[in-house]
């Protein structure tokens, strides 16, 4: 293979050879790299994904087992237009390391590509774990509770979320003005009195504090 490889540049040939040589030897690491650099030269993503497959199995360490699945995720994202595929590599990256917030970022965008909400909001509550900084948290909720409210039309799950904004950034006025509209649509008028009357406290003018003890 490497012959091929290097002294007659048959590409094609040493792939073949390196695929036969897998055959024979499953475990052959030299033939995983020589097929992992032609497959990519060749922009043969197809096979090269089930080669990195092969690879991730191989690698004993995490962090390049982390490595490989992403760089699938990124092939079959950017070069093969398999955004379902992508996601799931992605998914096998960050079970390998939940703190990398890049791998959160690609999966979210994905997931709203493919209008797979229900799928984002478990994924942005799994974010949170990872999350130490009260803006990137604070932004993580608020968005949780958005999708539940106007992608999943499930207005107790968004109460309840906007409900976990305000109580991580008191006087969040999204969350006020988000469950102020809820709490009447459902009707529920003893919640949106303590709505209101959180409101009035965060007040900013003098004409919003008339208009909030008229509604009380």
């Amino acid at each position: 293979a490497r012959t091929l490889d290097r002294r007659l540049g048959d590409f094609r040939g040493a792939v073949s050879a390196y695929e036969r040589l897998l055959q024979l030897e499953p475990a052959d690491m030299e033939a995983v790299d020589g097929l992992d650099a032609l497959l990519t030269l060749l922009a043969e993503w197809g096979r090269l994904i089930e080669v990195l497959d092969l690879r991730a199995d191989m690698v004993g360490d995490p962090v390049q087992q982390k490595a490989v699945r992403s760089r699938q995720g990124t092939i079959c994202e950017e070069q093969l237009g398999r955004l379902d595929d992508a996601v799931e590599f992605y998914r096998k990256a960050l079970d390998l390391d939940e703190t990398d917030l890049a791998l959160y970022d690609a999966i979210g965008s994905l997931l709203t590509r493919r209008e797979r909400f229900a799928e984002l909001v478990d994924l942005l509550e799994r974010k949170l774990t990872a999350l130490a900084d009260a803006a990137g948290r604070r932004e993580a909720l608020a968005e949780i509770a958005r999708k539940r409210r106007d992608r999943l039309a499930d207005a107790a799950a968004a109460i309840s979320s906007f409900r976990a904004l305000l109580e991580e950034s008191p006087g969040d006025r999204e969350a006020l003005d988000a469950l102020d509209a809820l709490l009447v649509s459902e009707k529920s008028w003893f919640d949106l009195a303590e709505v209101l009357r959180q409101k009035l406290d965060a007040a900013a003018s003098d004409d919003e504090r008339l208009a909030l003890r008229l509604r009380l």
